[in-house]
């Protein structure tokens, strides 16, 4: 018997910037009123490869149309109850994008585009890593 799990994809999308490499993401509002900082990311849908949903997952979250370098991994977790497996991809993105932009979630959710320095994500994955184990 195989184990199901819900199908999910995220998108790395970086560029080297004036003073370094930095990585795309998007402030997504929270109901509170805060903002979540989130790669494009998002479900796959039936009969949909995970290639495919990770560029339409870039377009629809970013509106950015993508292009594959390589898949980064594959990761299963757990999501309140949720089996999920996770493919993340690194994506390159056109030369023309602008340091920000909005853009409207897949969700209809008004959003921010813009680029962080790696070192700033690579804080928040830190960060992000500690509050999940501290939740366990």
């Amino acid at each position: 018997m195989t184990e199901e799990f819900v199908g999910k994809v995220a998108a790395i999308v970086i560029r080297e910037g004036i003073d370094g490499t930095e990585l795309l993401v998007f402030d997504h509002p929270l109901e509170d009123g805060g903002i979540s900082v989130q790669l494009p990311a998002g479900t796959i849908e039936p009969n949909e490869a995970p290639e495919l949903a990770v560029v339409r997952e870039l377009l629809e979250e970013a509106g950015v149309p993508g292009q594959i370098i390589a898949l980064a991994g594959v990761r299963d977790e757990e999501w309140e109850g949720e089996k999920r497996r996770r493919w993340v991809y690194l994506l390159s993105a056109p030369d023309w994008l602008l340091d920000e932009w909005p853009s409207t979630c897949d969700c209809g959710t008004p959003t921010r585009c813009h680029w962080v320095p790696f070192e700033v994500a690579e804080l928040m994955g830190e960060i992000a890593r500690a509050w999940v184990q501290s939740s366990d």
